[in-house]
């Protein structure tokens, strides 16, 4: 097995018998902030750093609001607005991305835990303005030089436990129902069962079979690959914004400042 494989098979491991230690507590919500930390530290120690790591909320230009996220990507040069602690108000044109965190990710429709409640917090991540120039989630294939970009702010849930990779599938189809492709997470993560899901956007991975080119989301489920999946698509989401660096247009939120420069 490669290193950098091994690697990540051995922070999954260590992830989840951390995860499992919070079972110590008895209160739900410690537990769950907990499985946040216990990320948040992963990603921040691995990550480049120059993005901050927040929990809070995303406001747009036009005062439209996210739900709350477990972790916010911001980087470094950004403002952000920080009410207490490491909880920050974000603005939409200063997230690089949104991290959910699931102790456990179910798909029935009961509570916080459900992969409709993922949907709706999605959604309002999604449905956010964001007006920053030049695009920042914009990229070029190596192996054709096509430009590819992400239409809105990148969305992934990452869950200790959860469905079957098949059984989660099948949720989703049924959530199209009533779910714009555009309003789906990014990627989706399933720490104990080894799978990830990554839409099938070019932007991390490019889809070859030419029978299925309206393909929903690739599936990675050979035991190691979903958590470097997820660490490789934030790291190419970080890279891209640190490539165009898009000023903050201040003046769009604070609409009583001078309409000059950004």
């Amino acid at each position: 097995m490669p290193y950098l494989s091994d690697h990540f098979e051995r922070v999954r491991e260590t992830l989840l018998r951390k995860s499992e230690e919070m079972q110590l507590a008895k209160h739900t919500t410690v537990i769950g902030t907990a499985r946040e930390l216990i990320l948040t530290e992963f990603l921040q120690a691995n990550l480049p750093q120059n993005c901050n790591f927040f929990s809070g909320e995303i406001i747009d230009s036009k005062d439209k609001r996210s739900g709350q996220i477990d972790i916010l990507l911001v980087p470094d040069y950004s403002p952000r607005f920080v009410l207490a602690q490491n909880y920050a108000i974000a603005l939409a044109d200063a997230v690089i991305a949104a991290v959910e965190v699931k102790s456990v990710l179910t798909t029935d429709n009961e509570g916080n835990a459900g992969f409709d409640a993922s949907l709706k917090n999605c959604k309002s991540v999604k449905e956010l303005t964001v007006t920053c120039e030049p695009w920042p989630w914009t990229s070029t294939m190596s192996l054709t030089g096509k430009e590819v970009l992400l239409p809105n702010i990148p969305y992934i849930v990452i869950a200790f436990k959860g469905p079957k990779i098949s059984t989660l599938e099948e949720k989703i189809t049924k959530a199209l129902a009533a779910t714009p492709r555009e309003s789906l997470p990014d990627v989706i993560v399933v720490l104990e069962e080894k799978y990830a899901l990554v839409r099938n956007n070019d932007w991390h991975l490019v889809n070859t079979n030419k029978e299925n080119p309206g393909l929903l989301y690739f599936r990675l489920w050979n035991g190691i690959d979903c958590l470097s999946d997820v660490f490789t698509y934030l790291m190419k989401c970080i890279q891209a914004w640190d490539y165009h660096r898009p000023p903050t247009p201040m003046s769009k939120y604070l609409p009583q400042l001078p309409k000059t420069g950004a």
